[in-house]
């Protein structure tokens, strides 16, 4: 009797034991991820000076849409009224003439007219 009642003791134990270990596995094993551009922005530390990381920015010298880099214009050398001309290019060039009216692209025209005489 004392054995069978010891064995049973060591599969209830085994039993719970097996329990708590799904548990573990099943709770973190689902998560979602975000991966729009301003969330992996934030995440990897990235500062902008103007604008968003998923539409128009000023970063590091240069302004941009999202990641297109056809649409890049490097401030180096350039006059804010040099940089408007090659950025006015880029937009009519990648066909993104109405993303000009959105808050991130006025942001970064401001800065430009701000920072670049």
């Amino acid at each position: 009797m004392n054995t069978h009642a010891r064995k049973l003791e060591k599969k209830t134990s085994q039993a719970v034991a097996n329990v708590v270990t799904q548990k573990k596995e099943t709770s973190s094993s689902f998560q979602l991820k975000d991966n729009r551009p301003q969330t992996i922005a934030q995440l990897k530390g990235i500062n902008f000076d103007a604008g968003i990381g998923s539409g128009w920015h000023v970063h590091k010298g240069h302004v941009k849409y999202a990641s297109n880099n056809s649409t890049r214009v490097n401030f180096k050398n350039r006059t804010s009224r040099e940089i408007g001309f090659a950025l006015e290019n880029a937009i009519k060039a990648n066909g993104l003439s109405a993303t000009k009216t959105g808050s991130d692209f006025k942001a970064c025209m401001t800065y430009i007219r701000e920072h670049y005489k």
